[in-house]
């Protein structure tokens, strides 16, 4: 008896770690809430423009376009009314091009407010690192993302967020017919548990 109550004694921490080992990741923990003091439900913002995503890694391996589409969709599931992306860009595009003619500066970037839009939801890369993608289609990630009031004069922060995880897709690559199409789905997983943590819109009546 006393033989077989040590061996429980040593299985029973042995089962647990095990269990523990395999359990599946719980969606939202690569996420850091860097900003939320209830701007997101006392503004409730509705009509969003997502500004192009900045690559700020320095190496420029950004699926940029991919990750701006990603967010624009994953607001949608969360209740909110993104610009069209086309739109956006084209207002950039037109206000860069009047600038130019006028011989003044070209804005660095998109100014919050300039389409009427309630808030902007910005998107900044700031790891990329695909250095371990050919070998073992891992891709180590930093994203920081925010929704920015663009009715308020200051352009106050309504959230923010730090997406940080080193992205593992072996047994992924396989299930998709191409490399681009296995990037978009990592930019869709990224954006959804972003997203996931951000306060879902709160639908109020006439809005």
């Amino acid at each position: 008896m006393r033989n077989l109550a040590s061996l429980s004694l040593f299985l029973v921490p042995a089962l647990a770690l095990t269990s523990c080992r395999s359990l599946p990741e719980v969606p939202g923990t690569s996420v850091r809430v860097l900003y939320s003091e209830g701007g997101m439900s006392t503004k409730n913002p509705v009509d969003i423009v997502v500004a192009p995503v900045s690559d700020e890694t320095g190496t420029s391996m950004a699926p940029c376009d991919m990750l701006r589409t990603a967010f624009a969709d994953a607001l949608v599931r969360r209740r909110y009314s993104p610009l069209s992306l086309d739109y956006v860009s084209s207002a950039l595009e037109g206000q860069a091009n009047a600038a130019a003619a006028a011989g003044t500066p070209v804005p660095a970037s998109y100014h919050p407010g300039t389409l009427g839009e309630d808030a902007l939801f910005r998107v900044s890369v700031k790891t990329w690192d695909m250095s371990a993608w050919k070998s073992q289609t891992q891709i180590v990630v930093t994203i920081d993302a925010w929704m920015i009031d663009s009715v308020d004069p200051l352009n106050k922060e309504l959230w923010g967020a730090r997406f940080e995880k080193t992205l593992d897709m072996a047994l992924m690559k396989n299930k998709y017919p191409t490399e681009s199409v296995l990037m978009n789905y990592c930019c869709e997983m990224i954006a959804a548990e972003i997203m996931d943590c951000m306060p879902a819109r709160t639908p109020r009546a006439g809005i």
